[in-house]
């Protein structure tokens, strides 16, 4: 019996609404039962009701309040409760996710008869993915309570279609964070022991990250801008190894700061998509990482744009290295033959420093 109730609440799913708040404060007062869950995963009924995922849509009447922006209302769900349970010790998992499900405002016109008495709020027209509430929910979740943090997972998640939905309906914008933690928390500060952040959109949680996770050793951030936004004298964290920005704006110190702190551990960097919004030039920043970045084990650059215009690498070839680290280097060329641009530079080796500091001689405007 037991076993069967450990698989059972293994993983307590609730969208923090209604009884199922109920049911989750009564689970925590049960010693036994509650050592069970190990993960709690928070999200609404949009999920269940999406033309996207199922033939009969537009059923279940669990559905987060959103303000105008497409911000969940957590103080209108029972976040206030889950967050006494944590503090309290009552839960005690090792994970936390967020799922934020926004189903398309088209879809409701693909059943109207169905949906036209729910009220979804969606916060405005869903025009474009909207990463925001999930992380702004997950800070709502567990700012101030003193859990022993590993790691921070923050992703827009691609779900597929159901083959036997046949309706014309549109994909469904998915975020989820994932928090994973260690039950043990004496002494503990919190983020003390994280390792590994993969962060979306709001500044909250670079801060944490740069202020109180001195032991990071990987941090991905995607879809943000980062100008002006790190504490003044940089972040905290002296051993990262792994650095990889993607669809980032960034002023030129930020992006010292950020790799300037670790230079003698930091052995990858990944630049994708990434925008320099302030008078840094490239060629000064690649530049001043190669030279710096001394335990430089691989690195990518792809698509920068700086001063309003995207960056080439016009005369880089093989050739422009020595023959001996050839082998590491891979270039990617996009563009017709009498306007052919670099799209990606990415070399892995034991000369990346190097490698990376030639590089950024090369590093111009592009000009057609």
């Amino acid at each position: 019996m037991f076993k069967e109730l450990q698989r059972i609440l293994t993983t307590w799913r609730t969208s923090l609404m209604g009884s199922e708040v109920a049911k989750l404060e009564a689970l925590s007062t049960d010693e036994t039962l509650r050592s069970f869950v190990k993960t709690i995963h928070i999200e609404d009924d949009c999920e269940k009701n999406d033309p996207w995922n199922t033939l009969e849509p537009f059923r279940f009447p669990n559905i987060w309040p959103r303000n105008k922006a497409g911000s969940v209302l957590s103080d209108q769900i029972g976040v206030a409760s889950l967050r006494s349970m944590l503090k309290e010790g009552k839960l005690r998992p090792l994970t936390i996710v967020v799922r934020d499900y926004r189903i398309s405002p088209l879809n409701s016109f693909t059943c109207p008869s169905t949906s036209r008495n729910m009220n979804y709020g969606f916060g405005g027209e869903l025009t474009a993915p909207d990463l925001k509430p999930a992380p702004a929910l997950a800070k709502d979740v567990l700012d101030g309570i003193a859990l022993n943090v590993l790691s921070i997972t923050m992703r827009q998640v691609k779900l597929p279609k159901r083959s036997e939905v046949l309706l014309p309906v549109s994909e469904p914008c998915v975020t989820e964070v994932t928090v994973k933690m260690s039950l043990d928390h004496d002494g503990c500060v919190a983020f003390s022991s994280l390792r590994s952040a993969e962060l979306l959109v709001i500044p909250f949680w670079l801060d944490q990250v740069c202020y109180r996770a001195p032991n990071l050793e990987i941090l991905k951030i995607k879809h943000s801008n980062i100008s002006g936004s790190l504490p003044a004298g940089g972040p905290q964290f002296t051993n990262l190894q792994q650095l990889d920005l993607s669809y980032c704006k960034f002023n030129g110190g930020d992006l010292l700061d950020l790799t300037m702190a670790s230079k003698r551990s930091l052995s990858s960097v990944s630049l994708h998509m990434t925008t320099m919004t302030d008078d840094s030039t490239w060629q000064d920043l690649l530049s001043t990482m190669g030279h710096e970045l001394s335990g430089l084990e691989s690195f990518t650059l792809r698509i920068l744009k700086g001063g309003g215009e995207l960056i080439t690498f016009y005369g880089f070839d093989e050739q422009s290295v020595p023959e001996d680290c050839r082998s590491g280097l891979y270039l990617l060329q996009k563009g017709p033959p009498e306007i052919r641009r670099l799209d990606q530079i990415s070399y892995k080796g034991p000369h990346a420093a190097r490698i990376l500091e030639t590089v950024s001689r090369y590093a111009t405007p592009w000009k057609v």
